[in-house]
């Protein structure tokens, strides 16, 4: 079997055909079909689903929120292929020290909390059964996935299930571009392509600037009064600051 899997981000660099056996993937993948040949037409060909609460590993259930009408309509029903994976769930440092950013106490801070990383982790499953919102997999879940809502304490955690159409030639001819709706912080920014026997591309795969958004940009002239973290107008920044509020209030800061 050959997957063509492209992850949130801007820009595709590659193609990647692979079997269904990676790291943290090892939940079966039903029986794939055996005959037929299907050509493509533009758009999207995965049906995307948000997840939600925290179904743990070893579950069997997950239950869906309401399908994404930007991508295929095909609803999820027994017998399909999905691909669950985790978007969100990173967290840094949000002391305001040298720390900000990252886990070390060395300048410049960067990257990510390890200690509680849950984004990345994905997986296939098969499903057995729908009921509602509820769908029943074949097997258990490898993984934990997670729902959480932005607070002081945690980032945002949030995963999608997809529905992965099942080929066994598949063709994307000249002219023919398979997308994704682009990540709208529930669902979309991902394609997952399966082929059982040969895939034929002529035509784009592609799921660029349909990740996540680019930071907001800010219009700063200096660390002077008016551009303060602990008194509007009052105080100016000092090098010790590591953060500070937007200064969208704050004169010479437009943004």
């Amino acid at each position: 079997m050959k997957t063509i899997f492209y992850p949130l981000s801007f820009i595709i660099i590659a193609i990647i055909f692979f079997a269904i056996a990676p790291i943290k993937t090892t939940a079966q993948c039903g029986t794939p079909p055996t005959s037929g040949s299907t050509t493509l037409a533009t758009g999207p060909i995965n049906s995307y689903y948000p997840g939600t609460g925290s179904p743990v590993a070893g579950s069997t259930l997950i239950t869906l929120g309401t399908l994404d009408s930007r991508g295929a309509s095909t609803p999820i029903a027994a017998g399909d292929l999905i691909f669950i994976i985790q978007v969100q769930g990173a967290d840094i440092n949000t002391t305001n020290t040298v720390a900000y950013g990252a886990g070390g106490s060395v300048a410049p801070a960067s990257g990510y909390l390890t200690t509680n990383l849950k984004a990345g982790n994905y997986e296939y499953g098969n499903v057995a059964g729908v009921l509602g919102s509820i769908i029943t997999l074949s097997n258990p879940l490898v993984n934990q996935y997670f729902t959480t809502a932005y607070s002081t304490l945690t980032a945002i955690q949030s995963y999608q299930v997809i529905r992965v159409p099942r080929y066994y030639d598949l063709s994307i001819p000249s002219g023919v571009s398979v997308t994704t709706p682009s990540w709208n912080g529930s669902t979309g920014g991902v394609i997952v392509i399966e082929a059982a026997n040969t895939v034929t591309l002529n035509g784009t795969v592609t799921a660029a600037a349909s990740g996540f958004r680019g930071g907001g940009g800010k219009n700063l002239t200096g660390a002077t009064t008016g551009n303060s973290s602990a008194s509007l107008l009052v105080t100016a920044l000092t090098k010790t600051d590591y953060r500070f509020n937007s200064p969208i209030t704050n004169a010479a800061n437009l943004t």
